[in-house]
């Protein structure tokens, strides 16, 4: 069962971090808003576009784009439901490692699972934990599920705001030291399944109340 109506398709927000990642195939769906790359530039872009919206706040963010994973394959699709922030380092004032000091959690875990809104979804999408840093990972001995710069911000703002927020990656890269040759590489691949996901998973959730 749905844990949220959506009435059409104004109510809904699709941010991602950079056009590159779109190849201009998510525009012709929807207006996507492009924050920009790391966390400061996630959490201001986004805001700001809550904050500007005539209609008032979104019913639903959905946060699409690339990431790179130890743990997936090339070009996966992912359903991020946790969110960690793996460049927070307060273990030296005794707290937790990821731990923001004065904050009692480590992880977010406020990505909606897609079956919960959509029930003919490609159930064969797996879900991940997604760490997001300030820098681009090449460092494969991390053992991340998977790995972007600006996730944990995105998924912090509606979690403050209170506006329900869907996470959906595309593995680019295996976060290791030929990372950045990968990512530019399958851009095209990633942003033609993202593009398809996101244009059957509109169609499904907006049906549901024609």
């Amino acid at each position: 069962m749905s844990v949220l109506k959506i009435d059409n398709l104004s109510e809904v927000m699709v941010v991602m971090a950079l056009e590159s990642e779109s190849q201009g195939r998510i525009e012709k769906t929807i207006s996507p808003i492009y924050t920009g790359v790391g966390k400061v530039n996630a959490t201001f872009n986004l805001t700001k576009a809550i904050f500007s919206r005539e209609e008032g706040y979104p019913k639903l963010v959905i946060n699409i784009g690339t990431a790179g994973s130890h743990k997936f394959n090339k070009l996966a699709l992912l359903n991020c439901r946790r969110f960690i922030q793996h460049d927070m380092d307060a273990v030296a004032f005794g707290y937790s490692q990821y731990q923001t000091p004065n904050e009692g959690f480590i992880s977010l875990d406020n990505g909606l699972s897609i079956t919960q809104i959509d029930t003919k979804v490609d159930k064969a999408m797996q879900e991940a934990v997604l760490y997001t840093g300030d820098s681009f990972v090449t460092n494969s001995e991390l053992n991340f599920d998977a790995v972007d710069m600006e996730g944990y911000a995105l998924a912090k703002v509606c979690y403050l705001m209170k506006i329900p927020f869907l996470s959906v990656k595309c593995v680019s890269d295996g976060a290791h030291d030929g990372a950045s040759i990968s990512w530019s590489e399958t851009l095209d691949l990633c942003s033609q399944s993202l593009s398809r996901w996101l244009n059957s998973f509109l169609e499904n959730i907006l049906s549901k109340v024609l």
